[in-house]
């Protein structure tokens, strides 16, 4: 073999761990993100004495669940359908559902939501969970 193509695959050999270590930083920070995710979720459950709280961000063209805490949640991978929500929803306390969205460079990135089975949500859990 030439010297010239050996340093030609040894450059291809390098820029392809490159990019399988890229690969696996992207990966890392997925699972990092989720972590933290189920972690405020966790959290907004037990701040406010919900039945469930689940995380759903904007990913493609839909909302999908990321991080769910407690009994009945939505699966994690499943899609929260927006079109059912009313616009006032965005960010209230309902009674026994309570919607906050996360809005990330003035768009809507994602959404907290959280159902209550016992009690009414009060303005205060509404305001806990946007602090978080």
């Amino acid at each position: 073999m030439t010297p010239g193509i050996a340093s030609s695959l040894a450059a291809v050999d390098q820029r392809a761990g490159q990019q399988a270590g890229f690969a696996d930083n992207v990966l890392s920070a997925r699972v990092e993100l989720y972590a933290c995710l189920q972690l405020l979720a966790d959290r907004a459950r037990f701040i406010t004495g919900a039945r469930w709280a689940a995380i759903a961000l904007h990913e493609d063209n839909d909302f999908v669940y990321c991080a769910a805490a407690g009994n009945s949640a939505p699966v994690i991978g499943s899609t929260l359908d927006v079109k059912i929500l009313r616009s006032e929803q965005a960010l209230a306390a309902d009674g026994k559902s309570l919607l906050v969205t996360v809005i990330r460079e003035s768009k809507t990135a994602g959404f907290f939501q959280l159902v209550s089975t016992s009690a009414e949500f009060s303005d205060h859990d509404l305001q806990s969970i946007i602090r978080l």
